[in-house]
């Protein structure tokens, strides 16, 4: 039972450079947005309070343009069709690490990059993605992931005008840390509901996958 699926995810690695490659475009907003906040809280020393404002007010209009994103929702209403039939594959990733780290997470990565992701900040996405895999067989709708989205965003957008007046700068660096840590699971989301290829199925068990650990990822709180 546990090499069955290795098949299935090969055949899906050596095709994505394709069905990838056809919609990468699709929500670069946000990707952009995701890049540029990963930048700003990755440096060394805290960064200054223009810097953190600039990336969390992109942050606050890229979380807007993608739940106004009439082609969001439609993408995650695909993969809602074919979450169920992908149960037992999520299943098997989330019981063999060995399954998860060799096939979800190589196909994870290339799709990130793939979308224009940095390698830096798809290596910090990746990485929270293994801190939530248990998370990887849940089923959620999109209504589900439209909420924890919306949430994300209010938060953001509202808190990006305390940020003005916070004066302690560790706050507002960790502040803005978080918020990225947790758009990184809406990146996740859209970059794998945005592919070409889950109408064909193959991607089911990835898809699927990826959108249950991003929308944990984007739900989180201390």
């Amino acid at each position: 039972m546990k090499r069955m699926l290795i098949p299935i995810f090969v055949v899906l690695l050596t095709t994505s450079s394709i069905t990838w490659g056809q919609s990468s475009d699709r929500y670069r907003y946000l990707v952009n947005a995701t890049n540029e906040m990963s930048r700003i809280v990755g440096q060394s020393v805290a960064p200054d309070r223009e810097a953190l404002l600039r990336v969390t007010a992109q942050a606050c209009n890229a979380l807007s343009m993608l739940l106004e994103d009439g082609q969001f929702y439609e993408d995650l209403s695909q993969l809602d069709d074919q979450a169920p039939a992908s149960r037992e594959e999520r299943d098997q990733l989330k019981r063999e690490l060995d399954i998860f780290i060799s096939s979800f997470m190589r196909i994870e990565e290339h799709a990130l990059r793939e979308a224009g992701v940095e390698e830096r900040t798809a290596k910090e996405i990746l990485w929270s993605a293994s801190m939530f895999r248990n998370s990887i067989d849940a089923d959620v709708t999109p209504e589900y992931l439209l909420e924890i989205i919306s949430n994300l965003q209010a938060e953001v957008c509202q808190g990006a005008r305390r940020l003005q007046s916070e004066e302690d700068s560790a706050t507002r660096w960790a502040t803005v840390r978080k918020w990225s840590f947790r758009i990184g699971g809406v990146t996740l989301i859209a970059v794998d509901v945005g592919g070409a290829a889950i109408s064909a199925g193959i991607t089911a068990p990835v898809a699927a996958g990826s959108a249950a650990i991003g929308g944990a990822i984007a739900g989180w709180s201390e």
